[in-house]
């Protein structure tokens, strides 16, 4: 890679991780652990990765990084699953970092204007479709944080 495309690999991951931190800003106001820092780390990382894949390893199978990648973030998503008391939490989290993944590689491959809308509409999904879900369906309660639903109480502090 010359210093220009350099340049540009450097504006698409910054983009990525834009792109990732809208996703990430709703799990961290929904008190979530995959929240902010975590989703803006995993579509930067995948859009290195996806990078990497097309321009440094000139002459090799530039799908293997991306087919490696994906199994990775199958146990970040994992660790983001708990079940507490015979209910699962933590699934749409999980889905969500595997969203914010492909928002990094679609990113990555230079399709910017695709993993922005892919961010959009997975923001959209996060809030717009839990407002139904709970407003207009009645198949679901209001946010509890997984913090609150673990230890009982409230996530706010103590003076």
């Amino acid at each position: 890679m010359d210093s220009g495309q350099q340049l540009d690999a450097v504006g698409l991951i910054l983009l990525a991780a834009l792109f990732s931190g809208i996703v990430g800003l709703n799990r961290e106001q929904s008190d979530h652990p995959a929240g902010l820092r975590t989703h803006m780390f995993i579509g930067m990382a995948t859009c290195v990765f996806t990078i990497l894949s097309l321009y440094a390893f000139p002459g090799a199978d530039r799908s293997r990084i991306a087919a490696y990648t994906l199994p990775g973030l199958g146990f970040i998503g994992a660790g983001a699953i708990l079940k507490q008391r015979g209910n699962i939490h933590g699934l749409t989290t999980a889905a969500g970092i595997w969203a914010t993944a492909g928002i990094g590689m679609t990113v990555g491959t230079g399709l910017w204007v695709l993993g922005g809308f892919v961010a959009i509409l997975t923001w959209f999904i996060f809030v717009g479709v839990r407002h139904f879900e709970v407003r207009v369906l009645g198949t679901k309660e209001e946010d509890v944080s997984p913090r609150e639903s673990l230890s009982g109480q409230t996530s706010q502090s103590e003076n």
